[in-house]
């Protein structure tokens, strides 16, 4: 405080950090809640010894020869690199957050799990730019393929389970582990950099990926009409198109068609 600076001590405050001092030189580093949601954040990543120095000069000083960097130890036990995850995290920042424009799902017995608690959880995944959604109902979603469900890792049968957990991947949604996540946060490394490490449920559809942020808007509500067509059904199958939707049609039990998206089609997915 006597350099002008404000000190924030609650994880709710963390997001408006502009330094975050992650270690005091004896303490071993740790990937905290509050390390997670500012390297979002800041590049500003420091040693104590910014904080001493600076207030010797009653001044701060620059960051750049105090920035927590090569600290062997750390980043082979999290398999990362800080030089990295600075330079990756200001160019995920003017892209609008790692996470940008995603929506994430968390599901039930995640949250303590090897995991932080909902709350923490919540905190982590905004600071990267996405929405937490609470539900996977069709009339709560935006576009499926900017929504990532969150298991367990391993995940268990009851998250895969989950309603309209196996629904969602079939159309697009990404399923990842805390494993997954907590890395790509820690390196800033964007979901089409690591996408090779995301988990997925089964499915006919491997050769989909997600779009960027820019499409997730895009048609929703007539997307959301043509998802909510898409109903279980016999396995009496028929290749079809449906508008600009590449798909194929099924008969019901009732003898109606229902589409089950599989394929790239222009409005929702892109090929690899």
């Amino acid at each position: 405080q006597s350099l002008g600076a404000e000190l924030l001590e609650s994880l709710e405050e963390a997001s408006a950090a502009t330094h975050l001092i992650a270690t005091d030189g004896e303490s071993i580093f740790r990937r905290t809640p509050k390390l997670m949601i500012c390297i979002c954040k800041t590049p500003n990543i420091l040693s104590v010894e910014w904080l001493e120095k600076s207030s010797i000069k009653q001044q701060l000083l620059d960051t750049d020869d105090f920035l927590l960097l090569d600290n062997e130890s750390a980043e082979k036990a999290y398999n990362f690199s800080m030089r990295e995850s600075i330079r990756n995290g200001i160019l995920a920042r003017k892209k609008g957050g790692l996470l940008g424009g995603w929506c994430v799902y968390i599901c039930s017995g995640v949250a303590g799990n090897k995991a932080p608690s909902v709350k923490e959880l919540t905190l982590i995944i905004e600071a990267t730019g996405a929405r937490v959604i609470t539900s996977l109902n069709d009339s709560d979603m935006l576009e499926p393929h900017c929504i990532m469900i969150l298991t367990s890792d391993p995940s268990t049968e009851a998250q895969r389970n989950e309603f309209g957990v196996r629904k969602m991947e079939r159309f697009g949604a990404q399923i990842v582990t805390t494993t997954w996540l907590f890395q790509t946060i820690l390196t800033q490394q964007s979901p089409n950099m690591r996408r090779s490490e995301m988990t997925s449920l089964p499915s006919a559809r491997d050769t989909v990926a997600a779009v960027g942020s820019s499409n997730c808007n895009s048609n929703s509500k007539k997307n959301r009409e043509r998802l909510s067509h898409t109903m279980s059904s016999d396995e009496s199958s028929t290749k079809g198109e449906a508008g600009d939707l590449s798909c194929t049609g099924k008969r019901n039990s009732s003898g109606s068609m229902v589409f089950d998206l599989e394929y790239a089609a222009s409005s929702l997915f892109l090929e690899n």
